[in-house]
């Protein structure tokens, strides 16, 4: 796996209320081998307030119910508050990504791209999160429709 990208990782997916976790499962280690976590969370402190961590294991930082970035030791994760079509931070996490020379997970579909602005936008504009900002009875119902 570390040889290679794959298009998705599925156990990223938005799952539905029906899905069965396979507590099992445990997911590669992207960062495997990968130095820099410390100047990540030193570009992302000077850009985003600290958090209340929930976790000993992460630093979180960001908005309370709103755009936040938690870094763990294994992976970085980068919440968009649709809500606020917030693509300066979008365009920030793209920009990290692509100077640590990361892969981009997709939390809707699992999708793997790379770290370019231009795709990560568009793949914003397209999420389900931003349908719901725009529409939420149409994005619930189509959602709804295909059983997702």
């Amino acid at each position: 796996m570390y040889g290679e990208v794959p298009n998705e990782i599925p156990e990223y997916r938005t799952i539905g209320e029906n899905h069965v976790v396979d507590e099992s499962f445990e997911f590669p280690d992207f960062w495997k081998d990968v130095d820099g976590l410390d100047d990540i969370k030193a570009k992302v402190s000077k850009r985003m307030p600290k958090l209340n961590s929930w976790s000993c294991e992460a630093e979180m930082y960001g908005y309370d119910g709103g755009t936040k970035i938690e870094i763990w030791n294994d992976e970085v994760i980068c919440f968009i508050d649709a809500r606020n079509n917030d693509i300066n931070t979008l365009k920030f996490c793209s920009i990290i990504a692509d100077e640590f020379n990361c892969k981009i997970i997709l939390k809707d579909n699992g999708k793997v791209i790379d770290a370019s602005y231009f795709w990560l936008l568009k793949e914003f504009r397209d999420s389900i999160a931003t349908s719901f900002t725009k529409d939420p009875k149409g994005t619930i119902t189509n959602r709804n429709s295909k059983n997702i």
